[in-house]
C-alpha cells in the first residue's frame, strides 16, 4: 500500500511520523506486509489489519529497497524485454491499490521484473469490506 509519511500536528501526542494512505498525487513510501507480525487477523480478514495509532513497517522512496507491489495491466505490459527500467514514471492508484503508469509527474521508482501470476496481493471486497489474499500480477520495484 502506498503511504504518505508526514510530520504530526503539534497538538498530536505522537512519537515520530504519522503514516497516512497515499493519494494519486502524493506518495512517499510503501507499507510492507511481509513483516506485519503484529497486525490483527480475523476470520473474515486473512490479511493483517492495522488500526489508527498502530505501527506499520514501511520503506521510504529513495532507499533503494526492492519490494513487490501489485500492478495494473499497463505496467504488466512493460515486461516486453525492451522497456528500460528507468524510462517509465509510475503512480500509486489508491482506488485500485496498484502501481499504474503515470501520464504526468510520477514517482521515481524502477520496475525490475513482472510476475503475472502465482502471487498473493491484499484485496478489499467492495461490499463486505473484508480483506483477503488474491492472485494478482506483481512487479518487483526498486524504490
Amino acid at each position: 500500500m502506498g503511504i504518505i509519511e508526514s510530520v504530526p500536528k503539534s497538538s498530536e501526542a505522537t512519537l515520530g511520523a504519522v503514516i497516512r494512505q497515499a493519494t494519486e498525487t502524493s506518495c512517499n513510501g510503501f507499507m510492507v506486509m511481509n513483516q506485519a507480525n503484529h497486525g490483527v487477523v480475523t476470520p473474515n480478514n486473512g490479511v493483517p489489519q492495522f488500526m489508527a495509532g498502530n505501527g506499520v513497517h514501511y520503506y521510504r522512496l529513495g532507499t533503494g529497497a526492492r519490494i513487490p507491489l501489485p500492478i495494473s495491466a499497463a505496467v504488466a505490459a512493460l515486461a516486453n524485454g525492451t522497456t528500460s527500467t528507468t524510462s517509465t514514471q509510475f503512480k500509486w492508484d489508491p482506488v485500485a491499490q496498484v502501481i499504474d503508469v503515470a501520464t504526468a509527474d510520477g514517482i521515481s521508482i524502477r520496475l525490475l521484473k513482472v510476475s503475472p501470476s502465482g502471487n498473493m496481493a491484499a484485496v478489499q471486497d467492495a461490499t463486505t469490506k473484508d480483506v483477503n489474499w488474491e492472485d494478482k500480477p506483481i512487479g518487483l520495484f526498486s524504490i
